[in-house]
């Protein structure tokens, strides 16, 4: 999978019932960085919810 050129975007399992990836780019000059979290969340490819707002 290639994130480089998208902002954000999502990659869900079949049906949308779990997520597998969720990512935002905030600035195309700095590096990456990566969460991993165990909790639900509600985020989407267009929205985030509270625990990816305090990212």
């Amino acid at each position: 999978m290639k994130v480089d050129d998208e902002p954000s975007g999502a990659v869900f399992a079949d049906e949308r019932t779990h997520r597998l990836y969720l990512w935002r780019r905030w600035d195309k000059e700095k590096p990456w960085v990566m969460f991993i979290g165990l909790n639900p969340s509600t985020a989407d490819e267009s929205h985030d919810d509270p625990t990816v707002r305090r990212c």
